[in-house]
């Protein structure tokens, strides 16, 4: 009996390990693809400064991806080296239409994009790294600010009809 119970408990997560398998899989084309269709939201959930400093955000702070254009209205919570010219505008608040965009594979699974946004002017690069669960965290490198970083998750950017 004892030996059953040892053959069940080695056995038994490898059964679970190829149940769900395939299903993480298809999630993973699923995200790749969308991915690169470049049809997504990354909605940010919550933002940390270069101090360590973490803030829940509400709703409503994304970057919106398409072909045509990278849509930012996220906070900015930091340092800046200068005064901004625009005192209403606090956060990174940009409409890019002229931007690379490179997606690769991370090395511990999932994707890395990198987004250069040519028109706008605070913004150097955007990093976004996705997970296979469709979280994500992103990474700003600004020319007049400290880094900031914000986590959260994509989504599917449905088309309007």
């Amino acid at each position: 009996m004892k030996s059953f119970s040892i053959i069940v408990k080695s056995i038994l997560p490898l059964f679970f390990i190829g149940l769900f398998s395939p299903v993480a899989n298809s999630q993973d084309q699923s995200i790749k693809s969308i991915l690169e269709t470049r049809q997504y939201i990354f909605r940010a959930e919550s933002a940390i400064s270069n101090g360590g400093i973490s803030r829940q955000l509400s709703s409503g702070y994304d970057i919106i991806i398409n072909k045509t254009m990278a849509q930012v209205y996220l906070p900015y919570f930091g340092k800046a080296f200068g005064s901004p010219t625009d005192l209403n505008n606090r956060g990174f608040q940009f409409t890019s239409m002229s931007f690379n965009y490179n997606i690769t594979d991370s090395k511990k699974g999932g994707w890395e994009i990198t987004i250069k946004p040519e028109d706008a002017t605070d913004v150097s690069t955007m990093t976004l790294t996705i997970f296979n669960d469709a979280s994500a965290s992103l990474e700003i490198n600004s020319l007049q600010r400290e880094t900031i970083s914000y986590t959260g998750y994509i989504e599917h950017l449905k088309s309007k009809k």
